[in-house]
């Protein structure tokens, strides 16, 4: 409202009201707040109120911000300097420019069955946790499923690949549209490890690790039972933990099956036979 009347000219109630979704009414209680306040002038003239911008409390209102920029300026400033002085003091302090920097980010055979596959992330780690064991978060990375914070908890993973991009990239034949799986914790450190079973006989365990402003996240998944399966996870990890990667850093994330099926390939010249 203040707006429309920056310009000077007097408006009535209803003018002052039209370009919001309110009543009449709504719009002179708001009205009566800028009068108490002395921002706005009310006339009536008949049945109509008109009304005009006093712009005296709003000057004193920029002198008193401008005084006060100044003076966080300053502050900021300062700020400034200590943390320069503390990054050059503390080098690890920063985003890691060794070899995390070029982290690959394809999983390696550790153990004949057992893959592991490490990613960057933002931090901090409790956000980085909160992607993991939040539903609604996980759900925008890899699957949803609401978890109970306790070694020995089950619960049950639902993935929707196809939700994971706007629009959705084409799905495999012979894949379903929405796939789950029973799980249980086994190991819980919160923020720095969460573990547990994949289906009947697999296991994940998933270690976050501060890095600077980063941090670290490994993700170990054993007893992958034959090469078929081998290669379908490590494209589907692969693939989940860009996505995730994305959603931290607010970015928007590649399709996932296309980038899917493209791996697997990638997956299948890489692992050793």
């Amino acid at each position: 409202m203040l707006r429309e009347l920056a310009d000077g000219e007097e408006r009535t109630v209803g003018q002052l009201a039209a370009p919001f979704a309110i009543s009449l009414q709504a719009a002179s209680k708001h009205l009566k707040v800028l009068e108490k306040a002395g921002m706005v002038r009310r006339e009536v003239r008949g049945r109509t109120h008109h009304c005009r911008l006093d712009p005296g409390p709003l000057a004193t209102a920029h002198e008193w911000l401008a005084f006060y920029e100044r003076f966080w300026t300053d502050r900021l400033d300062v700020l400034e300097r200590l943390l320069r002085a503390e990054d050059a003091q503390n080098p690890e302090g920063r985003r890691p420019m060794t070899e995390l920097s070029t982290l690959d980010p394809h999983g390696v055979l550790v153990e004949p069955t057992t893959l592991r596959i490490q990613r960057l992330l933002p931090g901090p780690i409790e956000r980085v946790w909160a992607f993991l064991t939040e539903s609604d978060l996980r759900r925008k990375w890899l699957a949803a499923g609401e978890m109970e914070m306790r070694v020995g908890a089950p619960f049950a993973l639902t993935w929707r690949n196809d939700q994971l991009n706007d629009p959705p990239s084409a799905r495999p034949e012979g894949f379903p549209e929405e796939h789950h799986m029973a799980s249980r914790i086994t190991e819980l450190d919160p923020p720095r490890k969460l573990a547990f079973t994949w289906g009947r006989s697999g296991s994940v365990a998933i270690e976050l690790e501060p890095k600077g402003r980063d941090v670290l996240l490994t993700l170990i998944h054993r007893r992958l039972p034959d090469r078929d399966t081998l290669l379908k996870v490590s494209a589907g990890w692969h693939m989940h933990l860009d996505i995730l990667v994305a959603r931290a850093s607010g970015k928007a994330p590649a399709p996932f099956w296309d980038g899917w099926t493209r791996l697997k390939d990638e997956y299948d010249r890489r692992l050793p036979a």
